[in-house]
């Protein structure tokens, strides 16, 4: 069965059982006058509130966050600087975290999750995070996971680890035909039957 065309006529059940690009995503929400801002997932929800009760999810109004003017591209980073909500990932504040951590130093999901939550807080503490973080994965405490949105980096990651004698390419091969199936879009072995 083919994936259908992402319209307003689909249910909220239908919607949720196929893989949707964030271009897919925001061209609905423009469509049909939901907030197009936000992650994947965010656009996700709305549109599955939308196809669930026919309107668009209402949205509280937002307490404006005090801001002090860091600018992140500009300003000097140092362990004091306050982490604003106007934070982002860039090549210095990685350089940043490199000269305090080490060359080994990476973002990833939980240290990005932990900066989005962390307004307020220093630049300090972020190293102590990001520390922690680190410990924990090595203490098999918490799993090497990666965000639900990102659903094609989880399964290209499981397959080439299932598979290490095939490319990158032949994972995609099979990528390319699973999402456009209804379903969980999770590597399974069985998916080495799309390759014949």
């Amino acid at each position: 069965m083919a994936r259908p065309a992402l319209t307003g006529e689909l249910t909220a059940e239908e919607f949720a059982h196929y893989y949707w690009l964030k271009s897919e995503l925001i061209r609905f929400c423009s469509a049909h006058s939901i907030p197009q801002s936000g992650s994947k997932q965010e656009l996700t929800n709305r549109i599955s509130y939308y196809l669930q009760h026919g309107k668009t999810p209402s949205t509280p109004a937002k307490k404006r966050k005090k801001r002090n003017g860091f600018n992140w591209d500009k300003d000097p980073l140092t362990i004091q600087t306050i982490i604003t909500d106007k934070y982002k990932n860039s090549r210095r504040v990685r350089e940043f975290f490199c000269d305090n951590i080490g060359q080994h130093f990476a973002f990833n999901v939980m240290f990005l999750q932990w900066m989005r939550e962390n307004i307020g807080k220093t630049l300090s503490d972020a190293i102590e995070a990001w520390r922690k973080i680190e410990q924990q994965k090595k203490n098999r405490q918490v799993p090497n996971e990666i965000a639900p949105q990102f659903q094609y980096n989880r399964y290209m990651q499981d397959f080439l680890a299932d598979n290490p004698g095939l490319s990158p390419k032949e994972a995609r091969h099979c990528w390319n035909i699973k999402r456009e199936l209804p379903g969980p879009h999770k590597y399974q072995k069985s998916d080495l039957q799309l390759l014949g």
